[in-house]
């Protein structure tokens, strides 16, 4: 995975098939991207001084304890899941 230069999140595969790329683009300057609350959002900034959200994945549709990962599903999409109770992975958003 990677935060491009023009802020647009972008993942692909080892042998560089683009598996998912975020569609606003956020201009010039530096960018950052964060995973808060299930929700993977993109900022102009740096973590010390955020900017404006320049992309955002949707809200997950329930937000509950534990901790959010990003990882890649077996249809080999984008996803943001958490650790259910019982050590369980919990899909709560895809990428489209």
């Amino acid at each position: 995975m990677k935060l491009e230069d023009d802020g647009r999140l972008l993942l692909k595969t080892d042998s560089n098939e683009k598996l998912f790329q975020s569609h606003k683009q956020g201009g010039e300057g530096p960018h950052f991207a964060t995973l808060e609350q299930g929700q993977a959002r993109v900022r102009s900034g740096t973590p010390d001084q955020p900017g404006a959200v320049v992309w955002e994945s949707d809200k997950p549709a329930t937000v509950g304890d534990g901790a959010y990962k990003l990882g890649v599903s077996a249809a080999r999409q984008l996803v943001i899941f958490r650790e259910a109770d019982g050590g369980k992975p919990e899909v709560v958003w895809t990428g489209k």
